[in-house]
């Protein structure tokens, strides 16, 4: 594979993700020292290109400078059927004018997969120090909601609730998941009650969240088990369509900076109690499964 070396730069974040959903798995790296992001995009022949710049993923040029990334988290949080990504940068504007504030990108689809940067739109608020991203439906509404971690004894983290409108709502104290000098963070569904729980490391050791949301809603969850491609599914996807959402997940192998959230997919339903949904392997077959019921663990395997 063409990846060129870069000593001189201090990568602190590697995503997978299949951004323009040619099945072939790319790479976001996320660097911390006043450097560009790259996003090596897999050309299918085992080499890759760095295609952050044309993307609109690379961070915000200033002065010559670029922020300080520390993690990042593909996500479809708008629900349209391809990848979104956050990055969440440690910015220090009354010191430095060129720092990179966190940035949420919308990927605008076919034809460029081009992204265009929203994070004032969708009011999620500056802080200087955020350190680890992470989706998931903490509501079990459908929609991808986000908590950012942040580093620094005197910093908090954020638990944003995601509307379905593109918009977050800060519900960090509401939820009790006020974590100070957080590091990484994930989700997964630690009791196996149907809604994702939190797990967050920070400078006062671990803290563990239980989800005790009692809205009515109801959930999926989904075990990939890869043959052809990978016994742990990396790189499969599964699409459910409510409406005129598409819900996406994709298995990853990593996160943001040093977490992973579980590799088993959670999807919230709503009100919905059957799916249809629409799933492949990186061996690229898509296939289809119909009126799968709530409210359960359902296991595929690649054929």
């Amino acid at each position: 594979a063409k990846i060129r070396e870069v000593e001189n730069k201090a990568g602190r974040g590697v995503n997978f993700g299949n951004y323009n959903d040619d099945d072939y798995l790319d790479i976001y790296v996320s660097n911390y020292r006043l450097c560009e992001n790259f996003l090596w995009h897999n050309n299918g022949d085992l080499t890759f290109e760095n295609k952050a710049h044309y993307l609109g993923i690379a961070g915000e040029e200033r002065e010559g400078y670029y922020g300080h990334t520390i993690g990042s988290e593909w996500g479809d949080f708008d629900n349209d059927g391809d990848l979104d990504l956050i990055t969440a940068n440690l910015a220090h504007p009354r010191f430095i004018q060129f720092s990179n504030r966190t940035m949420l990108y919308k990927n605008q689809g076919k034809p460029n997969y081009q992204f265009l940067e929203v994070r004032r739109k969708a009011k999620i608020k500056y802080e200087e120090t955020h350190s680890d991203p992470a989706f998931g439906d903490v509501d079990n509404d459908g929609d991808l909601d986000l908590y950012l971690t942040s580093v620094y004894e005197n910093r908090r983290s954020f638990l944003y609730l995601n509307n379905g409108k593109g918009v977050f709502e800060d519900v960090t104290y509401l939820a009790g998941v006020r974590v100070f000098n957080g590091w990484g963070c994930a989700f997964a569904d630690f009791d196996n009650d149907g809604d994702l729980d939190l797990i967050v490391g920070s400078g006062s050791g671990v803290r563990f969240f239980r989800n005790d949301t009692k809205n009515g809603n109801n959930y999926l969850k989904v075990k990939m088990i890869g043959k052809k491609s990978n016994r742990n599914g990396i790189g499969a996807r599964v699409k459910i369509n409510i409406g005129k959402k598409i819900l996406l997940r994709e298995v990853t192998c990593g996160k943001g900076t040093t977490s992973q959230s579980s590799i088993i997919l959670h999807f919230g339903l709503g009100k919905k109690k059957k799916v249809n949904l629409n799933y492949h392997f990186l061996s690229k077959e898509e296939k289809t499964l119909k009126n799968i019921k709530a409210n359960q663990l359902i296991i595929i395997e690649e054929e």
